[in-house]
């Protein structure tokens, strides 16, 4: 092994430890500090009272709109039927 892989290796472990002895160090400032989650729990609770609503309106919703692409469906069948139809007697005439 070269003596500049050596380096770079040496140098890569030096800033892993050098940031792990950082992390550690700020490890006991921020278990320390004492966070107010009131208003995060607040925030939290106010988004998830949300949700049953919304699954509630998409159950309602949901079968109207199959009901109206079925219709739509059969609406536009029908119109190309009666094309078709009206198409052909012109040709008669």
């Amino acid at each position: 092994m070269s003596q500049d892989k050596k380096k770079g290796i040496v140098q890569k472990l030096k800033l892993k430890a050098a940031l792990l002895i950082s992390a550690l160090m700020m490890l006991p400032a921020t278990v320390a500090a004492e966070v107010n989650f009131t208003s995060v729990v607040a925030i939290l609770e106010s988004t998830v009272a949300i949700f049953p609503p919304l699954v509630e309106i998409i159950i309602a919703v949901v079968p109207l709109l199959i009901i109206v692409a079925i219709v739509s469906f059969v609406l536009g069948l029908f119109a190309t039927i009666l094309d078709g139809i009206t198409g052909a007697f012109r040709g008669m005439r």
